[in-house]
């Protein structure tokens, strides 16, 4: 990444519930963590074309506090959703459950990126933040 002070730009993405409500079903997508949609991006990551032909390579990974720090485990840890590569690119995906990021899940996660960036020093690391485009709820009502 060159200067660990970079980050790369955010890129936030919108993802419709309704996928993963029709593949895992609604009862189901409630008591999954983000409604099922960090499940479904790891079986369709096509979904967002950028991660088209992408690998699921991380899952709630754990990150490391500094740069020789090992990656540590336990609840309250900083943790990204998921990281996926294609050839050299990784990507970092936090997903959230709401329709948009604040400036504090921006912070969050561009803190992500250079926590990573100074462990992972040879690759190329794009930040996403995948948003729901609508909700458990509305998904419903439509089916009745």
């Amino acid at each position: 990444m060159g200067n660990s002070e970079e980050t790369p730009e955010i890129i936030v993405v919108n993802v419709s519930l309704r996928k993963p409500v029709d593949l895992f079903g609604h009862w189901l997508c409630t008591k999954m963590n983000h409604s099922g949609l960090v499940l479904y991006l790891i079986f369709h990551p096509e979904e967002i074309p950028l991660l088209s032909g992408a690998k699921a390579i991380g899952l709630e990974v754990n990150l490391p506090s500094g740069f020789w720090d090992d990656i540590y485990r336990g609840r309250r840890k900083r943790r990204i959703d998921l990281i996926f590569q294609k050839e050299k690119d990784t990507y970092l995906v936090e997903v959230l459950d709401k329709k948009k990021p604040n400036k504090k899940d921006i912070e969050r996660v561009k803190e992500y990126v250079r926590c990573l960036s100074r462990t992972w020093t040879m690759l190329k690391i794009t930040p996403l933040i995948v948003c729901p485009s609508d909700s458990l709820a509305s998904i419903l009502l439509k089916k009745e």
